[in-house]
Order: C-alpha cells, then structure tokens, then sequence
C-alpha cells in the first residue's frame, strides 16, 4: 500500500506552495461537511474575468478530499464528474463544500457543489476515490443521506 505524506505543496491548500490560495477547510462533525471560502484572483483565469474550469475541478475534489480525510481516511481520486452550472467570476468569493456519499470497502463516493456568495450553485462534481495507506476511522458513518445535488 502507498503511504500518503503531507509536503505542504498541495496546490490549493499547502502552506510551502507559492502558487497556493492556502485554503483553509472547515469541518462540521455532525454532517461530515468540509467547507472553504476563496475569492479567485486574475491567476486562475479561463476566459477574462472567468474561472478555469480546471480549477473549478480541483476545488471540488480538493473538497471531496477534505471531506474524506477529516475521517482520517486516505483515498486518491479515481473518477471524478463535474457539471458546470455558470461560469464562476473572478475576485468574487465562493464557497466551495465536500461531503461523503458512501463507502464501500476501499471506494469512497462522494460530492461537492461550488456555490456563489448568495448561495447559487456554480458547479458540482462527484467522485470516487479508492482508499489507500494505512487508514482508521475517526466516526461510524459510512453513509451520509444529505446530497449535494
């Protein structure tokens, strides 16, 4: 099994990356939620005044991922689907949230949804991840009802 080791150069949340946002996550323990506000500079442009779909992608699995290891699980993407709503603005605060679907044996299903400041759904993805490394279970939910589409 791989380990997976913290190097602090995570694109969107690590502390030694230059290039980061450093996201920071927030975790309801009573939903399974991770929850991160971020305002996109002119650097993550697409289109003029418009977000890469790219990294759009990346902070809902960066979400999803969260999600999962605030359980002290480690996964790594293995199928990700993302349905873009509207196009995401620059230099405008969203919020983006993950949350566990499912698990079964070493696959993790799980959600995210990017919403606008009022609450607007952006985007939203879906994922699996297959667990890998040493893993322990910090909760007994294996299951999580409230979807986020």
């Amino acid at each position: 099994m791989v380990e997976l080791g913290d190097d602090n150069m995570c694109f969107l949340c690590g502390s030694d990356n230059p290039f980061s946002p450093e996201l920071k996550f927030e975790y309801d323990e009573e939903t399974g939620q991770a929850c991160a506000e971020f305002t996109p500079g002119e650097h993550f442009a697409g289109y003029e005044n418009v977000m890469h779909g790219g990294i759009v992608t990346a902070l809902l699995d960066e979400a999803m991922a969260k999600a999962i290891s605030n359980q002290g699980w480690q996964a790594v993407t293995a199928e990700i689907k993302v349905r873009f709503l509207e196009p995401v603005k620059l230099d405008r605060p969203v919020v983006v949230r993950g949350i566990i679907q499912e698990r079964r044996r070493r696959v993790i299903e799980a959600s995210a949804r990017l919403e606008g400041r009022m609450g607007q759904e952006l985007a939203r993805g879906k994922a699996r991840f297959l667990m890998v490394g040493n893993n322990k279970q910090r909760s007994k939910r294996r299951s999580v009802s409230n979807e986020t589409d």
